[in-house]
């Protein structure tokens, strides 16, 4: 709001201008207005603070699902192995690999002593 005395812009919170102290007469539209879009600047602050917090949590949530996948999912190994057939045919086989842990046998040490 504009203070009559000496042109000065001042907020519409403010009762006396800020430059020479003139009482200022609000206009209740200009106050309306003001307000209006003290709101509406908000409101795009809050929105883009909300969108923020959005995406740093997806992206949180993205690594996390990818480190428990690659902690704790299949690890894919052994990878089969395609290898191309003697025929006339030339498609490939596919082979794969599976290692499996031999049995362990119990081996008793001999008594001490003899």
């Amino acid at each position: 709001m504009k203070c009559p005395s000496c042109e000065f812009d001042n907020p519409t919170t403010e009762a006396f201008c800020r430059r020479c102290g003139e009482k200022i007469h609000y206009v209740r539209s200009e106050v309306e207005g003001s307000l209006l879009s003290k709101a509406e600047f908000r409101d795009a602050n809050d929105l883009e603070e909300q969108m923020r917090s959005f995406l740093v949590i997806a992206i949180a949530a993205f690594l996390l699902s990818c480190t428990i996948k690659y902690t704790f999912g299949k690890s894919g190994w052994p990878k089969p192995v395609e290898v191309p057939s003697s025929g006339l045919t030339a498609s490939y086989s596919t082979y794969r690999y599976y290692y499996t842990e031999p049995p362990v046998k119990a081996v008793l040490a001999p008594p001490a002593g003899n």
